[in-house]
């Protein structure tokens, strides 16, 4: 009798990417087999380009939610909101009340203090995410940030399963 190889499922809880280091932290739940483990990755390798790419595009839906506009950015303008921010935490986690939610930091640069104000929005529940761009920018950042896990990153594959 041979036994098929369960498929590892793996559940994306938080993204980290301080500021200021291309340093990665990733809490995730991996469940094979029935067996469920909570754990935390911190690697100094880079991801893929796509990671930082997804992390720049949760810009959008963080400004949403603070309730700054992003649509009036122009290249010309370095004064912007959505060039001076950088994303420093994803999160996803289960509410009784409303489902999946998202809570997300920033850091954004203030010129006329030269140094960065840390903003922390309240937790958006994801039914109330009216626009499909915006989930789908949540979905590709979860998307990637398992691809990580999975040893997909920069340069090379860390696990080859002989494909």
């Amino acid at each position: 009798m041979i036994m098929a190889k369960s498929k590892k499922v793996i559940e994306i809880f938080k993204i980290d990417s301080p500021v200021g280091t291309e340093r990665v932290i990733i809490d995730y739940r991996e469940t094979c087999e029935g067996v469920s483990s909570t754990l935390r990755l911190a690697s100094s390798e880079l991801p893929r380009p796509e990671f930082y790419t997804a992390m720049a595009a949760m810009r959008t839906v963080f400004l949403k939610h603070a309730m700054i506009s992003p649509d009036k950015v122009t290249p010309l303008n370095a004064e912007d909101p959505i060039r001076r921010l950088f994303i420093t935490s994803v999160s996803v986690s289960e509410s009784a009340k409303n489902g999946k939610v998202l809570k997300m930091t920033g850091r954004l640069y203030c010129p006329g203090l030269k140094g960065y104000a840390t903003i922390a929005l309240p937790p958006i529940p994801m039914m109330d995410m009216r626009d499909d761009a915006d989930r789908k920018r949540v979905e590709t950042l979860l998307f990637e940030a398992e691809e990580y896990v999975q040893g997909n990153r920069a340069q090379a594959t860390l696990f080859d399963d002989g494909k």
